[in-house]
C-alpha cells in the first residue's frame, strides 16, 4: 500500500493531533503574562481611586448646598417680609441648621448680602478642607455662586455655580 504525501499532511493536521499537541505543550500562563495583567489592573485602580475621592468630594459639596438651600429659604421669607437681609442672629431665630457633618459653619454677611459655608479641616476630602461656598442674593432677588481662587473646585460644585 502506496501512501501518498497529501493523506501525511492531512493525517498530521487531523483535530485530535492538534488537541494533543495543545494538551502537552500549553501548561498555564508565562510569567509576563500574569505580570501584565497584574500591571493593567494596578493602572486601572490608580484612576479608579482618584475618580472615587472626586466622587466623595461631591457627595460633601452637596451637603453645604443643602445647608445653604435651607437658608436661602429663610432669607427669601424675611426679605418678602421686611426687605431686609437677615442676620447670622434672625437665622439663628429661625431655628436654620448652621453647621453639618463636613461644613463647619453657615455665615451670612448682610452687607454683601451673602450666605457662606465653609467645609470643616477634619473628616473631609482634602479637595474641599478649609473651602467655602459662597452665594450671593442679586437685586433682582435671584442667587448666584460666587467662585474664587480659595474656594472649591468649579468642578465639584453644581452646574448652577460652574
Amino acid at each position: 500500500m502506496i501512501i501518498s504525501p497529501f493523506f501525511i499532511i492531512l493525517y498530521s493536521f487531523s483535530y485530535e493531533n492538534l488537541v494533543i499537541r495543545m494538551q502537552s505543550t500549553q501548561k498555564g500562563f508565562t510569567l509576563i503574562e500574569l505580570m501584565i495583567v497584574v500591571a493593567i489592573i494596578g493602572i486601572l485602580a490608580a484612576i479608579a481611586t482618584a475618580q472615587y475621592q472626586r466622587f466623595i468630594a461631591k457627595s460633601q459639596v452637596a451637603e453645604g448646598l443643602n445647608l445653604l438651600g435651607g437658608v436661602k429659604a429663610v432669607i427669601e421669607y424675611e426679605w418678602a417680609q421686611s426687605a431686609e437681609f437677615p442676620s447670622d442672629a434672625q437665622l439663628s431665630n429661625w431655628g436654620v441648621k448652621k453647621s453639618g457633618i463636613y461644613v463647619d459653619s453657615i455665615n451670612s454677611d448682610v452687607a454683601n448680602k451673602q450666605i457662606s459655608a465653609l467645609f470643616k479641616s477634619t473628616g473631609t476630602s482634602s479637595l474641599i478642607k478649609n473651602k467655602t461656598i459662597v452665594f450671593e442674593q442679586l437685586a433682582d432677588g435671584s442667587w448666584s455662586c460666587q467662585v474664587t481662587p480659595s474656594s472649591i473646585d468649579v468642578s465639584l460644585l453644581p452646574s448652577v455655580c460652574e
